[in-house]
This record gives structure tokens, C-alpha cells and sequence, in this order.
């Protein structure tokens, strides 16, 4: 598991510094200074992996927030004559089940997949279990600063914002135990980039 883990962070993280300094290439100023050999440079190739390793850490806390800020309490503004606690509730409510389906976390096609289970031949099952489990523990500690932040601002008790982290990873982890029972039954392909008329159906 730590291996396989290993194995996925380095991949990630290598992609992603390929991509950093290919948009350093592109930026007109700098792709004049910047030599041929750019992917050789050992100070640039450090600049960018601390650039990764930042991008994963905010990334797990700065989606969350804007989630929160625009979503769940934006929408809620439009409900000023309603218990804050109780329109706090619900919108988080819709809205995770949405989220649920349509950003599952493992029906998500991305190049390093393809990768690692067409390219260097690992295994499929552990490979998307590992990433799987850490996206939710990712999720969960992304979600619990601003449920308890913006929950308790809204008259949510402490006890409860301490658990919705756990019943939103929780709803993600029953849709995509739905999603496999579908695939058993109707041999039908998820695709979360690629959502049926029956998904965005979803109430």
C-alpha cells in the first residue's frame, strides 16, 4: 500500500512539475531566457516540485472554502427569513448528494491512470483503492475547518459540524458503491467527466 502510494505520488508529482515548467515555456518573456534543456535543470525542477507540494496542500483546503463561501452560504443569503442552522443544513445536504455522484473521486480518467495501469502495467484494483482512499481522507480533512467554522457561525453545534466531514465522504463512499452495483448489473462505464441524463436528473 505505502509503496503503491509512493508510486502514485511521485507520478502525480512529476506530471504535474512537467506542466509547470511547459507553462514556463509558454510565457513570452521567459521563453527566451529560458534554454531547451529546461526539463534538465535541477533548480528548476525543485522550484517546481515545492510548487507541487504547496498546489496539494491548498488545494485540499482552498476548494472547500470557496465551496462554502459561494455555494452553501451564498445560496443561503437568499434565505433571510429562515433559521440559519436549518438552511445551512439542507443546502449542504443537496448539494453533497450532487457532489457525490458527480465528482466521485474514483470514476475520475486522468493521464496518470493511464499511466500507471496501461504504461507500467500496475496493479488496477490497488492502485485506484490507495488513490481512492486518500482522496476521501483528503476530502474529509479539507471539509472539517470550514464545516465547524461556517457551521458554528450559522448555530450549528460543535458535535455536529465535527461530523459532517464524516457523512459527506460517507455519501461519496454510497455513490460510488451504487455506481459499481450499476456497473454489475447493466455492465454500463461511469465516466464523472461524461454524466448521463440521469444523473443530472438527480433532485
Amino acid at each position: 500500500m505505502n509503496k503503491t502510494l509512493k508510486i502514485s505520488f511521485s507520478l502525480k508529482n512529476t506530471y504535474r512539475v512537467n506542466g509547470i515548467l511547459f507553462f514556463l515555456k509558454q510565457i513570452p518573456l521567459l521563453k527566451r531566457l529560458l534554454p531547451a534543456t529546461l526539463y534538465k535543470i535541477k533548480g528548476l525542477k525543485i522550484f517546481a516540485n515545492i510548487l507541487s507540494v504547496l498546489w496539494e496542500i491548498v488545494s485540499a483546503f482552498l476548494g472547500k472554502f470557496l465551496y462554502f463561501v459561494t455555494m452553501v452560504c451564498g445560496i443561503g443569503i437568499l434565505y433571510k427569513t429562515l433559521p440559519e442552522n436549518g438552511v445551512f443544513l439542507h443546502i449542504l445536504l443537496f448539494l453533497t448528494v450532487i457532489g457525490s455522484f458527480a465528482n466521485t473521486h474514483l470514476f475520475n480518467p486522468t493521464k496518470d491512470k493511464y499511466y500507471v495501469m496501461i504504461l507500467m502495467r500496475m496493479d488496477a484494483r490497488e492502485y485506484t483503492l490507495v488513490n481512492y482512499f486518500y482522496s476521501i481522507l483528503k476530502a474529509a480533512l479539507g471539509f472539517l475547518p470550514f464545516t465547524i467554522l461556517f457551521g458554528m457561525g450559522r448555530g450549528v453545534p460543535l458535535w455536529f459540524c465535527l461530523l459532517l466531514p464524516l457523512c459527506i465522504v460517507g455519501m461519496k463512499l454510497f455513490a460510488a458503491a451504487v455506481t459499481l452495483w450499476d456497473y454489475e448489473k447493466r455492465g454500463f462505464g461511469y465516466n464523472e467527466n461524461k454524466l448521463s441524463k440521469y444523473v443530472w436528473n438527480q433532485p
